[in-house]
């Protein structure tokens, strides 16, 4: 009896076990359960996630690519753009969405599986500043594809024909005197050399310290209105964007000029495809004998002379009235007509504003006589460029109303603008010409200086007379143009200096700036950031 009560008791106590043991069975399993649930939905979500982040970072580098392009646009334009050059452009004005080969697609297309990026450049103006903002949008579409990325960046450039007066070297005896006037900005990399008190309207800035007064005279008050900078902070490199010469760099202006054409030899040409259509701008193999820039019954026509061949070429934009057989032009057309030929030969298009001589320019005028200059033109040379006559705007001759000389004068009816390059010297020879000598240009001589090929003749010579400058000077060393009594301050020989910055250069508003002008480098960045849009 006893006996049977412990083994009652015994297997109570063992039914008891195995319940407990099945509890912590079904506990341990629950706890694996969702532990190997919550692993997985971690693994999951770390999947998702590492997806959502990839997928992120691909709209990002999208985004980014947007804003390279927009750069790459800024830095190959002709000049920098105006607004509404900027507004009509659909790559730039946030009207497209752009896949990875270059395609085209409007805002609300249905898009298929892919990356796009949207650009949306605006041109902000403060002043004289410059500057372009560029917000790019990334996007990824496709099955649960939706990432969006946004980036906006600000960039300025300055260009060279921003500068009234600009320098690499001031030379050893010349020297800025009472008579002179600066009509803007001035930089120079060497050592300013000031006698008396010339004015200065705008910021004066030199790489090297100090400022050498004449007589030891300081006068800094002449830097009281627009300021002065001094130190090799202030250093800043002849071109080093968009070399002259030389077809290497697709950017170059020998490579715009020639658009991708090769020259025959001597001679002057309208780059173009063979088939009739222009490529490029105009293109001289050779020294010039006479270069002339006339406007004809409204219509620009540049005359060449080379040896004893003389060549016409006219621009005839759309609607206007072709002089050699009276019809009107239904499209734009560029035309060359070499002396002593029966037939002038047309190209489809008009030059890109590009004249490229591969050799010296001998003799340049722009005369009042013969109409002036008409429109936009940049002409670079490997040598000389030797101006021996006047050179005006077209828009200057028909308003002669317009002070040049004038602070604050309304410049916004001139519609002509010209640069010179030269890899040599600008040089001024007008010894058996004129007396005074007017040039509406933007002057670069990156071989040595801008000079008077006589500036220390006597007067039994010739007569001093004035230099009138409508434009701006950029050289290696300034060259001389005249020489003063440094007592009286009173011109001996050569030219006395009037020099007028067209400040049309600095007005972001106004696309003035002539075609492939040089900046003084790269666009650089002013702020970068991500955007929420």
């Amino acid at each position: 009896m006893k006996f049977n009560k412990i083994s009652q008791k015994l297997k109570k106590k063992l039914n008891d076990s195995k319940g407990m043991a099945l509890m912590a069975t079904l506990i341990f399993t629950f706890v694996i359960s969702t532990l190997g649930i919550a692993l997985l939905t971690m693994t999951n979500n770390d999947t998702k996630l590492t997806t959502l982040e990839k997928e992120s970072s691909e709209a990002f580098y999208f985004a980014d690519s947007g804003i390279n392009r927009a750069i790459n646009y800024l830095e190959r334009a002709a000049t920098p753009p105006i607004a509404s050059v900027i507004g009509i452009n659909d790559t730039l004005n946030g009207t497209k969405w752009i896949d990875s080969e270059g395609n085209k697609y409007d805002l609300g297309a249905s898009l298929n599986p892919g990356k796009y990026y949207k650009i949306e450049m605006t041109l902000q103006t403060v002043g004289s500043t410059r500057a372009y903002k560029i917000i790019s949008t990334g996007k990824l579409v496709g099955p649960n594809r939706n990432a969006i990325r946004v980036i906006e960046q600000l960039v300025d450039v300055t260009n060279f024909a921003e500068y009234a007066y600009f320098s690499n070297n001031e030379g050893d005896n010349i020297w800025f005197y009472d008579g002179d006037t600066i009509d803007g900005r001035l930089h120079t990399n060497g050592q300013l050399r000031i006698d008396g008190s010339p004015t200065f309207k705008g910021l004066v800035t030199s790489a090297t310290e100090p400022i050498i007064w004449g007589g030891g005279d300081e006068h800094f008050e002449i830097f009281d209105t627009y300021g002065y900078r001094l130190g090799v902070d202030e250093y800043i490199p002849l071109p080093q964007h968009r070399d002259i010469s030389g077809t290497d760099d697709p950017q170059s202006l020998q490579s715009i000029a020639m658009g991708g054409w090769t020259s025959p030899g001597s001679g002057v040409y309208v780059p173009n495809d063979g088939i009739g259509n222009r490529t490029g701008g105009i293109y001289v193999d050779g020294n010039l004998d006479a270069l002339s820039l006339t406007t004809v019954n409204g219509l620009s026509v540049i005359n060449f002379r080379q040896v004893s061949t003389n060549t016409k070429i006219t621009l005839l934009p759309t609607g206007s009235v072709d002089p050699y057989d009276g019809t009107t032009v239904t499209s734009d057309k560029t035309v060359i007509k070499e002396e002593g030929t029966v037939d002038p030969i047309y190209y489809n298009g008009l030059t890109n504003g590009l004249l490229y001589v591969n050799g010296a320019i001998n003799h340049l005028e722009a005369t009042e006589t013969n109409g002036g200059l008409k429109g936009k033109l940049t002409i670079a040379a490997t040598d000389d460029i030797t101006i021996t006559n006047d050179i005006k705007y077209k828009s200057i001759i028909d308003h002669p109303e317009i002070d040049i000389h004038a602070d604050g004068a309304d410049l916004s009816s001139i519609t002509d603008s010209l640069g010179l390059i030269s890899e040599n010297d600008i040089v001024l020879n007008t010894i058996n010409s004129i007396t005074d000598l007017e040039i509406h240009a933007i002057l670069m001589a990156l071989g040595d200086s801008i000079r008077n090929q006589d500036y220390d003749l006597s007067n039994y010579y010739k007569n001093t007379g004035v230099l009138t400058i409508f434009g701006g000077l950029i050289q290696v060393q300034r060259g001389p143009v005249g020489t003063f009594d440094s007592w009286s301050n009173e011109i001996i020989t050569g030219y006395d200096k009037d020099y007028n910055f067209d400040d049309r250069m600095t007005n972001p508003t106004l696309d003035a700036i002539p075609p492939y002008f040089p900046t003084t480098g790269n666009y650089e960045p002013i702020y970068w950031m991500e955007s929420n849009g």
